[in-house]
């Protein structure tokens, strides 16, 4: 039998023509929002080769609707150096500033502390690290551009040793916290953060009267520091002593109190200070006085000269240094000694921030969890205890 033949099977021409559409428009689909993305982020400023790195790096969205650019920020996407979570403090330096990680930490911190994105591009775009780290210590500032042009104003003879505002940022005792850990030999006491009535110091002793007047006490660690610090300024031909150490809170409060009553609470707290807000009540901390060079004020001893150079050695630093009295809040007292140990004193030293800026920059507690910067980060800035 013939063999019957099967009719071919024609594809219609139309449906070939909608099968070529719809392949068309898929690959429109996704072409077009990527030629428009390369433009929006040509338009911004940034070149082929950075735009490539964006795209690919899945950012360009974020990029392109808050209109993030700098010449820096492209410098740290072509060098693969960008954070991906920091876009909006890239973009905000426009400068020849660089970004390290502490830089990170510090943005998170004022973060934490409550300032927003907008208002942080505006600090970190218009401030250097020494004028930001104060307003980890200062109040909260709705409005930020006052402080930036004081500190603006001011450039001129601040520094890194020395830093003075104009105004105020700070109210004494406006928040007051109560002390997490008092016992830690890195305790921080300021108007801020204070401790319980009944707080007493473990391990109090006395000094004795070789070093310091009939009656002071300070925790022995701090003590037998102390007691060192004292005889090795002795071998370099210099003599001090101690007059003020341990001081109870009733004590305090009775000092305030007697202050009180002459005038009002805002002078008060300008002449003493309010009762466990002292140092002294941690028993870390310790007044002294030259025993020979007593014919010119302390600070102009050769005493003072060498105990400033010298007291990290033995775990000690000059709590309250009166160049940056507009941070501490604290003017002419210099004869105030703090102990911390060793290790930290040398680290607050060479940071060149008063205890009240490296503490809430390295130590503090954080307020909101979700605030705290990667491991990442963190494993990179040794100071920062976690």
């Amino acid at each position: 039998m013939p063999k019957k033949h099967r009719r071919k099977r024609h594809i219609r021409k139309s449906l070939l023509v909608v099968l070529v559409l719809v392949i068309a428009c898929g690959v429109l689909a996704f072409q077009v929002p990527k030629i428009t993305s390369e433009a929006k982020l040509k338009d911004l400023g940034y070149s082929k080769e950075a735009i490539k790195y964006i795209q690919k790096a899945d950012y360009a969205s974020d990029i392109i609707q808050n209109q993030y650019y700098s010449k820096y920020m492209e410098q740290c996407i072509l060098d693969g150096s960008l954070q991906e979570e920091y876009l909006p403090l890239y973009a905000a330096i426009k400068t020849d500033r660089t970004l390290t990680d502490t830089d990170f930490l510090l943005y998170n911190r004022l973060m934490d502390k409550g300032y927003e994105v907008d208002q942080l591009q505006n600090l970190f775009n218009n401030l250097t690290f020494i004028e930001l780290t104060p307003l980890l210590v200062f109040d909260y500032q709705w409005g930020e551009n006052p402080y930036i042009q004081d500190c603006k104003n001011n450039r001129d003879h601040n520094s890194e040793s020395s830093f003075s505002l104009s105004d105020s940022y700070y109210q004494l005792y406006k928040l007051q916290k109560e002390i997490p850990s008092p016992h830690d030999t890195s305790v921080l006491v300021n108007s801020t953060y204070g401790l319980t009535s009944d707080f007493v110091p473990d391990n109090i002793v006395d000094i004795s009267t070789q070093y310091a007047v009939s009656g002071v006490q300070l925790v022995q660690e701090c003590a037998d520091a102390f007691i060192a610090f004292a005889q090795a300024s002795q071998e370099a031909g210099h003599y001090f002593f101690a007059t003020v150490g341990y001081r109870e809170y009733a004590i305090q409060e009775s000092a305030y109190n007697s202050f009180l009553a002459r005038m009002s609470q805002s002078e008060a707290d300008k002449n003493s200070i309010r009762p466990g807000h002292s140092e002294h009540q941690t028993g870390l901390a310790v007044n002294v006085a030259a025993t020979y060079e007593t014919s010119v004020a302390f600070s102009e001893t050769e005493t003072y000269k060498w105990m400033v150079e010298n007291c990290t050695s033995y775990g000690f630093i000059q709590r309250y240094a009166n160049e940056k009295s507009s941070i501490t809040g604290v003017k002419d007292e210099l004869e105030h000694f703090r102990y911390v140990g060793k290790e930290l004193a040398k680290k607050i030293t060479e940071s060149h921030l008063t205890y009240d800026e490296y503490y809430m920059l390295y130590l503090a507690d954080w307020d909101e969890k979700s605030c705290i910067p990667s491991k990442k980060i963190l494993k990179n800035i040794p100071d920062y205890v976690q």
